[in-house]
């Protein structure tokens, strides 16, 4: 209809053959760009928790070292 040839066998093998090869290089791209972007293996959504956490656990210790100074105060 269009004019266009269908595709010999050994050129489809070499299509799929590099296809293949291009499938294994995202997937070892997309490990690696994980990797990096994990500190010391932990996820970037993770890191950002713990911070939340560390910064409400400071301020409940600063909470409960003012009310201590309050009771000793008088």
């Amino acid at each position: 209809m269009f004019g266009l040839e269908p595709l010999q066998p050994s050129a489809t093998a070499a299509v799929d053959g590099s296809s293949e090869g291009a499938k294994r290089r995202r997937i070892e791209e997309t490990a690696e760009a994980e990797e990096s972007s994990t500190l010391h293996g932990v996820r970037p959504e993770n890191a950002q928790n713990i911070l939340l956490l560390r910064i409400g656990q400071k301020r409940v210790l600063q909470a409960l070292e003012e009310q201590a100074e309050q009771c000793f105060a008088d």
